[in-house]
């Protein structure tokens, strides 16, 4: 829907500014170009700084310049955060070893926070990030490194003590121990469809695993970056804000539009969004 400036009777409407739309487009060219032209990850800095330099410059003097230089560092942003992300890395590829379905120790640390879903029967699932430091099986130990998007189920009638001790260990940097399931993530062979497996090894995500929350036990010691732990704190906090000014329903949705976490969706909010992007067809045509 289109807004409008508060205007005089008579007037021509002229359409507002969208300056946040303005600036993820302006990023996100930047991106596409530091995918596809390749040049110096200094360049794009200094470019990017100059133009930041120049804009200030003429703020006040030519707003029109002004903004071309504003989105020209946004540009240059994009394409040097691009350049220097460092390629995804899955980690040691010997845990494949272990992904018949047999159950296995894993001792590993939090990488990703999850979100607890609810599922039918009562049970609930987190699905969550982890890097293994050793896997465990059959009495032998392999200090294996590696990636695992884990799913932990619990059920609330039963494990509803040990919930709670878990959730309160998921947390990005904590060690974990715990006996689970591992599987290879496998695509579907329709042409087209989504590319699961090169999705997860984007995000260095080796294997898949379940695992029951009642046997999760926290170990002592922090394993990560501080910086990231920051990034995650102020995510969470974010989150946990939304969710106190909104109902559970519009939550999720801006959740999902700001700061882009899906996980709150329910299956409902998921099967809209993709009837409205289909055009329904006329009874005549």
């Amino acid at each position: 829907m289109k807004q409008y400036r508060n205007i005089p009777d008579g007037k021509v409407p002229t359409l507002t500014r969208q300056p946040l739309l303005w600036a993820a487009l302006a990023f996100a060219a930047g991106i596409f170009l530091g995918s596809y032209l390749w040049r110096p990850a200094v360049w794009w800095l200094i470019a990017g700084v100059f133009s930041a330099f120049s804009g200030f410059y003429f703020l006040r003097r030519r707003a029109w310049a002004a903004s071309a230089l504003g989105m020209s560092a946004l540009i240059a942003t994009g394409a040097f955060c691009i350049q220097v992300r460092p390629p995804a890395d899955i980690g040691d590829i010997s845990i494949l070893q272990f992904t018949d379905g047999r159950e296995v120790i894993l001792t590993a640390h939090v990488i990703k926070e999850g979100i607890a879903h609810s599922e039918a029967f009562g049970s609930t699932r987190r699905s969550l990030d982890v890097e293994t430091e050793q896997v465990e099986s059959n009495g032998d130990v392999f200090p294996i490194r590696a990636g695992i998007r884990v799913s932990f189920y619990s059920k609330e009638e039963q494990d509803e003590d040990s919930k709670d001790v878990a959730t309160d260990s998921f947390r990005y940097g904590t060690r974990l121990r715990f006996s689970a399931k591992l599987f290879a993530p496998h695509n579907f062979g329709n042409p087209g469809a989504f590319d699961y497996r090169t999705y997860l090894a984007d995000n260095g995500m080796a294997t898949l695993g379940s695992a029951k929350v009642s046997n999760v036990e926290p170990l002592p010691g922090f394993c990560g970056s501080r910086i990231e732990l920051y990034r995650a704190q102020l995510h969470r906090r974010i989150v946990e804000k939304i969710h106190l000014i909104w109902s559970a329903n519009q939550a999720a949705l801006i959740n999902a539009m700001v700061i882009g976490e899906d996980g709150f969706l329910g299956q409902d909010s998921r099967v809209e969004f993709q009837r409205s992007g289909t055009r329904p067809q006329s009874p005549g045509a």
